[in-house]
């Protein structure tokens, strides 16, 4: 048996949520704020993105990634 070495995952998501638009944190598993104007949600979740040199998923309401940026 192999032993594997896991990275923490430095990831947000932002998605459509019952509330409005939610900012996700990976690391902490939680969500992190909602809004209602994904315009507002999206700045702060790219601003904690780079501050923490995280990538940044948007997804639609489907689901599927429409962005990923990398913020090192």
């Amino acid at each position: 048996m192999k032993t594997q070495d896991y990275q923490v995952v430095n990831r947000l998501q932002l998605f459509p949520h019952d509330k409005g638009w939610a900012i996700f944190d990976e690391k902490t598993f939680r969500f992190s704020y909602v809004f209602c104007d994904v315009s507002i949600a999206f700045d702060l979740a790219k601003d904690i993105a780079c501050k923490n040199a995280a990538t940044l998923l948007v997804r639609d309401m489907e689901g599927e990634i429409i962005l990923r940026t990398v913020y090192s």
